[in-house]
């Protein structure tokens, strides 16, 4: 169970060997390590480490946000994290690695976690949803899953929303365009199609509907290098689709096959440029 905030902060994970049974304890380096408080929450977290768990083989710290973490904390940690008791191990996580201090990168592992490939998020949030008996649009899927860029927590997030809203027939395409605020299909389309027919009035005419219906502009934007980005790949690679290359949902695919061969690839990479 967890109990307390901060260095009281513990968790007891048993597995079925209690040989292999840890002691978690979490540090937030953007509260704990920072300022003026540095050397106190440091000297702190050295007393308390050489203490041995109680019923776990070892204390795991996790320091978060760790490359917050001062020279000065650094310094303070780094015979503990040199010469640690048989007990201790530590974990810091960061988004930024190359914002660790050096001292500390040059006596630890580093285990990169990369974002995940959009299809293989839609694949586990369809799991989900099947696994709870929600029904769901797979191009609702696919768009939670571009939004997400990679990040697990975030398309987690952003399902849990749609789920919460879902009505009778579940989560669906429109929903998921509302929430998240992306441009729906249909849109791209008439802009490809545009963009096809050189109809500079008619291009116009859709970017002045998504600006007057309060639509982010740079969202449009990233939307529509995403739409040519995938023509460019089709138009080089036909079976894209099929390898993974691209991220399209089933039933709109047709449609943007056809839009690779109408766009022309100079078009195409023209209308991406500009």
């Amino acid at each position: 169970p967890w109990r307390g905030e901060g260095l009281r902060g513990v968790v007891h994970c048993f597995t079925g060997d209690k040989t292999f049974a840890k002691q978690l304890i979490e540090r937030s380096l953007a509260i704990s390590f920072s300022g003026i408080v540095t050397f106190r929450n440091a000297d702190m977290l050295r007393e308390s480490a050489a203490f041995a768990p109680v019923n776990s083989r070892y204390t795991v710290y996790i320091i978060d946000e760790a490359h917050q973490l001062t020279k000065d904390a650094g310094n303070a940690l780094l015979k503990l994290i040199e010469e640690p008791p048989a007990h201790l191990r530590f974990v810091f996580a960061t988004t930024e690695p190359e914002k660790i201090l050096g001292t500390i990168k040059s006596r630890t592992h580093h285990y990169a976690f990369r974002l995940v490939p959009a299809g293989v998020l839609r694949l586990h949030m369809a799991g989900i949803c099947e696994s709870e008996g929600v029904a769901a649009d797979p191009a609702a899927l696919a768009l939670v899953a571009r939004a997400a860029e990679g990040s697990v927590r975030d398309a987690l997030s952003l399902l849990g929303q749609l789920v919460a809203s879902a009505g009778d027939v579940g989560i669906t395409y429109a929903d998921a365009v509302e929430l998240i605020g992306v441009t729906d299909s249909r849109t791209l389309d008439e802009v490809v199609s545009a963009l096809a027919a050189a109809d500079a009035a008619r291009l116009f005419e859709v970017v002045n509907r998504v600006i007057e219906s309060g639509q982010e502009p740079r969202r449009f934007a990233t939307d529509v290098l995403d739409r040519l980005r995938d023509i460019l790949v089709l138009q080089s690679i036909p079976d894209a689709a099929d390898r993974g290359m691209v991220d399209i949902p089933a039933e709109q695919l047709p449609e943007v096959v056809a839009q690779a061969e109408t766009l022309g690839h100079a078009e195409a990479t023209r209308a991406a440029e500009l």
